[in-house]
Order: C-alpha cells, then structure tokens, then sequence
C-alpha cells in the first residue's frame, strides 16, 4: 500500500510537468529516468523502514495477537 500511495502521488504531479516536455525526446527520457530513480529510491527506503520497525507497530496498531505475522514463514518444499 505504501508504495501505491507513493506512486499515485508521484502520478498525479508528474503528469502536467511530462506533458509539457512532450515535444522534447531527450530531455522527456532524461526526467523520466530522474523521477523513476527517485521514486524507487523513496519507495525502497519507506518500506525497509517499514519493514524495520514492523514488530513495535503491529504491536501498537493491530495487538499482540498480530506479532507471529510480522515474520514470513521460510518457504519449505513437503
């Protein structure tokens, strides 16, 4: 959801600016290349920290109940 949230956003400002720059290849490849990189960035940054701090607010928001969800059972081939 985080990295949706982020992309909508990115979307809805990137748009106007890009079509201005319709006209010119170069530098409309050049931007898109900026925003993608910077996005990525952004995003793996918001979830690593997400996935930092994921223990104390699960524990927080959803309950203790919720805390063996934080860990992802390794995958096992029976």
């Amino acid at each position: 959801m985080p990295s949706s949230t982020i992309t909508s956003i990115t979307n809805k400002v990137s748009y106007p600016v890009l079509s201005e720059m319709q006209d010119d290849d170069a530098k409309l490849k050049a931007n898109i290349n900026k925003l993608i990189t910077n996005v990525m960035y952004i995003s793996f940054i918001v979830m690593f920290g997400l996935a930092a701090v994921a223990k104390p607010l699960f524990g927080v928001v959803l309950g203790e109940k919720w805390l063996p969800s934080v860990l992802m059972p390794a995958y096992r081939d029976n």
